[in-house]
Formats: C-alpha cells, sequence, structure tokens
C-alpha cells in the first residue's frame, strides 16, 4: 500500500504525472511545428508579391499617383 501525503492510502495523483506531462509536451510540439509552417507559408505568399505592383501601391500611398490612375494601372498589371 502507497502513503501519499496529499491523498492518503493509495497511489494518489502521482501516475498521473507521466500522461499529463506527454499530454502537454505533444500540445507543445504541435503548436510549434504548425507556427514553424505557418510562418513558412506567410513567407512563400510573401515572396510571390509582384514588385511592379509594391511600387504602384507605395507610388499611390506617397500621392503620386491619383486613386483612379492606380485603379487602372492595377487592372493592367494583372
Amino acid at each position: 500500500m502507497f502513503w501519499n501525503a496529499f491523498c492518503g492510502p493509495g497511489a494518489g495523483w502521482w501516475p498521473l504525472h507521466g500522461p499529463f506531462f506527454l499530454l502537454v509536451i505533444g500540445l507543445v510540439v504541435v503548436f510549434g511545428l504548425s507556427r514553424l509552417f505557418t510562418v513558412r507559408q506567410e513567407t512563400r505568399l510573401g515572396a510571390a508579391v509582384d514588385p511592379a505592383l509594391e511600387t504602384l501601391r507605395q507610388r499611390y500611398a506617397n500621392g503620386e499617383i491619383g486613386e483612379d490612375d492606380y485603379q487602372q494601372r492595377k487592372e493592367n498589371l494583372k
């Protein structure tokens, strides 16, 4: 018979430590892997941005071209 200061006789809550910590470690690994693949996908999508369209956006943001001109050039680029 086991004696435990917290629960009295019996194994108490100690046998739950192993499965609990394995669950926590598994969740951390799954979260880490999902975060890693999300960051890689965002990077891949960010690299696919057209430099000409980005320049057009910058010119519009700086006020060098108007909205009508921006929309027309944007449609031409697509």
